[in-house]
């Protein structure tokens, strides 16, 4: 049967239609303008965020540890690392009681197991906001909650214990624990564990961290560059957005105490301000996240990196690896310090400095190009045959570097390496190398 040519007509134009119509609901209606502010700058109306960050995954740890009898295997798994969370989440624990403080020998008897798994951050973390971020519903009642920060959680599974150790101060805290641990070792013998196979202590020049058996082979990325506008970081980071004004000479926006700028040249964000606290004692990871959770999933997997002095340190991360740029790239930096008392009004309390960059990392473009790492005991000998002393050899973990394409300004490329925290700064194992007769010199 021969459909007339009048209804194909009309069919073709309902399509149209209706393809017109979606477009307009996709892109254009009023619950969307929020995502697609990108033209006007100056625009003072404050979009309604679509995905705030949770805290369980900011504050997410870095690596898990998995003790099988004889065999020490690690991975920096996202997924796996999650999947080990939501148990402890569900786990029955005890009272949290402190079993050893500032003492080295007493604490070298906890710091081993030889069955359970262990999971660490970079740096110190408040374990009262972790507690809050996983709803853990630990007593801390004995265990100094306001004050507490560790950088490592152990669970032992012989003897039914979870611990949270310190590696700065040699202390422990400790509560019973149990958890299904048959669900824990469903997730470490999966596939996509990625784990590595990690060297005994006693045969890693780092008491607190494993070293690699073998050379590591990781994929090496090219991502399109973004530029987020700037009204992302001024409905994220000012109190009050829809009164921000807008000095045009200097790229500026401010309110009040709080000033917020760009830097033309680089593209580095950088916002000052108060935070009112109606004089409480301010939580640094607390009031940091604050401002992360509003920023979204928009400038790449923002979490926890480290902490230092009154600093947050949030970076992107790859495929479990934190990111590394040459300025502000892939970083969140928020410096909360108390503020002297004429500075501010009886309500604020603190002042807050916040530094990072409009340029982030967006579609990731495949490639099949792979880089070849030597072990995590080999790098640590190349330092110390350089002058450098293992006691001030913090941290050693793998990092993608933020390279620039000479070529295009759209594209970066991603280049896995080691990365060395050195006292208190991070360098690259190659600028390390090369800076360490200048410091060891001072």
């Amino acid at each position: 049967m021969k459909i007339p040519e009048r209804v194909i007509q009309i069919s073709l134009a309902c399509l149209i239609l209706l393809s017109l119509y979606f477009t307009y609901v996709i892109w254009l209606s009023p619950a969307n303008k929020g995502t697609t502010e990108l033209t006007n700058e100056a625009n003072p109306i404050v979009p309604t965020p679509i995905n705030y960050r949770t805290a369980s995954e900011t504050f997410l740890p870095l690596r898990v540890v998995w003790y099988d009898e004889n065999e020490i295997k690690e991975s920096t798994s996202e997924n796996l690392i999650t999947n080990i969370q939501k148990e402890l989440t569900k786990a029955e624990i005890g009272k949290v009681e402190k079993k050893v403080s500032e003492d080295k020998e007493a604490f070298a008897s906890y710091s081993q197991i030889e069955n359970g798994i262990e999971m660490g951050y970079a740096s110190n973390f408040l374990l009262a906001k972790y507690n809050d971020a996983y709803k853990m519903s630990m007593n801390l009642s004995s265990a100094n909650e306001g004050n507490l920060y560790f950088n490592h959680l152990q669970i032992d599974y012989d003897k039914n214990k979870i611990r949270f150790l310190n590696y700065s101060t040699f202390s422990v805290y400790e509560a019973t624990i149990e958890v299904n641990k048959k669900a824990i070792e469903d997730f470490l013998t999966q596939k996509n564990a990625s784990l590595l196979a990690m060297k005994p202590a006693n045969d890693s020049i780092l008491g607190h961290q494993y070293s690699t058996q073998n050379k590591i082979k990781l994929k090496k990325y090219s991502y399109i560059l973004a530029q987020q506008p700037v009204s992302l970081f001024r409905n994220a980071f000012f109190q009050n957005p829809e009164n921000v004004q807008e000095n045009n000479s200097v790229f500026s926006f401010y309110s009040g105490r709080e000033v917020l700028s760009v830097s033309d040249s680089d593209q580095v964000v950088d916002f000052k301000g108060e935070i009112p606290s109606e004089g409480k004692r301010m939580d640094l990871f607390s009031g940091s996240f604050s401002y992360i959770e509003k920023l979204g999933n928009t400038i790449g997997n923002l979490r926890y990196f480290d902490y230092s002095s009154g600093t947050v340190n949030y970076r992107t991360f790859v495929e479990g690896f934190p990111v590394f740029g040459d300025g502000k790239q892939g970083k969140v930096s928020i410096d909360i310090q108390r503020a002297a008392a004429n500075q501010v009004g009886k309500k604020s309390a603190y002042t807050i400095h916040i530094e990072t960059s409009r340029n982030t990392i967006q579609v990731p473009i495949p490639s099949d190009e792979e880089v070849e790492l030597v072990s995590t005991n080999e790098i640590i000998q190349q330092l110390i045959a350089e002058g450098a002393l293992v006691e001030k050899i913090n941290n050693v973990m793998i990092g993608y570097t933020w390279e620039v394409i000479k070529d295009t300004k759209s594209v970066v490329d991603l280049r896995p390496e080691w990365y060395v925290q050195y006292e208190e700064t991070w360098y690259s194992a190659k600028e390390l190398l090369q800076k360490l007769p200048e410091l060891e010199a001072k």
